[in-house]
């Protein structure tokens, strides 16, 4: 396999990211976390000085974190889930209010997928 490709990580409950240019495809890494121009649209959260990070609270797979994720969040709460779960935002394997303030957050700053 040869040629130049995007790549897009998705995760259980984080932003789909696209890396910012396509990269060559060579047996190696891509750290996303360096800088925010690593994901296309710097579409990246500054977590400490130098750390990036993908933004968490997309729950329903719609490529936007909003309303819809957070009653999804919110029924998650009021069942007391644990465990592994997409609901589990700060992954301290625990559905609770702790949850909600990242999707609270994002919310209000109106996070999206963006796509090359």
């Amino acid at each position: 396999m040869t040629g130049t490709y995007y790549i897009v990580v998705k995760h259980r409950n984080s932003i789909e990211t696209w890396s910012a240019q396509p990269v060559a495809y060579t047996i190696g890494t891509y750290d996303f976390t360096t800088a925010a121009n690593k994901a296309y649209g710097n579409n990246m959260i500054q977590i400490e000085s130098g750390k990036w990070a993908f933004y968490s609270g997309e729950l329903n797979n719609d490529s936007n974190i909003d309303l819809l994720d957070m009653n999804i969040l919110s029924t998650d709460i009021n069942n007391f889930l644990t465990g592994y779960m997409a609901t589990d935002i700060n992954g301290d394997g625990n559905v609770d209010l702790l949850d909600t303030f990242p999707v609270e957050t994002n919310i209000s700053n109106f996070i999206f997928s963006s796509r090359p």
